[in-house]
């Protein structure tokens, strides 16, 4: 379980080194923040579906923005979603935390957010 962890953070932590610039606009990626850090996400000029998850393997809360709607609280396992055309997020614990984020498929044959919040047990 310990070697899974570490390959998802590594993971993690190298396609964080390879996005684009913070001005650029990216549908999905994922992220890596450092304690009490926060970052904004910019993920296109218009308002879309977006996914944000905390990695199972993150050391504690992330405090997520999508849009201009109030925060999802995310504990390590916890994935949100809501619309917006960027995402803040603020490492709320005292260590490392990773995780992802996707824009979805918005339509009249999709499930379109509205302030979801996931949990993942496996």
């Amino acid at each position: 379980m310990r070697r899974l962890i570490i390959i998802v953070n590594a993971a993690a932590m190298l396609a964080a080194c390879q996005s684009t610039g913070s001005g650029s606009a990216s549908p999905s990626g994922s992220f890596a923040l450092a304690p009490g850090e926060t970052r904004t996400l910019r993920i296109g000029s218009t308002y879309r579906p977006v996914r944000v998850c905390n990695d199972v393997g993150s050391t504690g809360l992330v405090k997520a923005w999508i849009g201009q709607h109030l925060p999802h609280d995310m504990p390590p396992g916890v994935c949100a979603e809501d619309t917006g055309d960027q995402i803040v997020l603020r490492n709320e614990s005292g260590g490392a935390v990773n995780g992802v984020y996707r824009t979805l498929p918005y339509g009249p044959n999709s499930d379109t957010p509205g302030g979801y919040q996931w949990v993942i047990q496996f």
